[in-house]
């Protein structure tokens, strides 16, 4: 005789993906990468751990799998709690995790990490397909025009929470892409701080030395 799950399995079930999504996303293979082929870290770099960096420090093959990995470690968790029928902040912790781990990885000491972009991306594509995709693909846009991948998140997000919406996609999945926006721009305040202090002293925008 089948018997529903009981509560205390499925808060293991949550718990379990929100921890393993973070683990997994505190797996960056474009150290390993960049140390097998310089020598040095990607902080030591002054780099960017995720694949804009490798690319520069690695070449394109490195960089392809460097990029897809961190896609699918930010999908991956996400499509489990789909599985399991995780909402709610459950399902937004669940998207988030993954980012949160690639940002401020556990194995270096909770810094160090990259900005968290390829993982946000692959967990609100999952979230939000396909009516999410029209708002990345202005952000897209502007990420060959401004030279700064970060933008496809940046605009591109809210514009496709905008689709998702008028797509009357479930509350829960727009909560959980707003949560994965919102853990994007935190990773990237220090940025805009950079940015201020350069406008003060400079009296003009100063494009990042590392725009990919």
């Amino acid at each position: 005789m089948n018997e529903e799950p009981i509560p205390q399995v499925s808060f293991l079930i949550a718990l379990t993906l929100v921890i393993g999504g973070y683990l997994l996303g505190s797996l960056l293979p474009a150290e390993w990468f960049m140390r097998r082929k310089t020598g040095h870290s990607a902080q030591e770099l002054e780099e960017n751990p995720g694949g804009a960096g490798t690319y520069r420090k690695a070449g394109f093959a490195a960089a392809a799998f460097v990029t897809i990995f961190d896609i699918g470690k930010g999908l991956l968790p996400v499509a489990l709690a789909d599985r399991f029928g995780l909402s709610g902040a459950w399902l937004a912790a669940t998207a988030c995790a993954p980012a949160i781990g690639h940002n401020w990885p556990i194995y270096k000491g909770f810094r160090g990490g990259g900005k968290g972009l390829a993982s946000v991306l692959g967990a609100a594509v999952w979230l939000g397909w396909p009516s999410i995709l029209p708002g990345l693909g202005v952000g897209a846009a502007l990420v060959l025009w401004k030279r700064w991948a970060p933008w496809i998140g940046v605009a591109g997000l809210p514009l496709g929470l905008l689709g998702m919406a008028a797509a009357g996609v479930e509350a829960s999945r727009i909560w959980a892409v707003i949560a994965l926006l919102l853990v994007l721009l935190l990773r990237l305040i220090p940025w805009f701080f950079k940015q201020r202090q350069a406008r003060r002293k400079t009296g003009k925008f100063i494009p990042p030395n590392k725009s990919w």
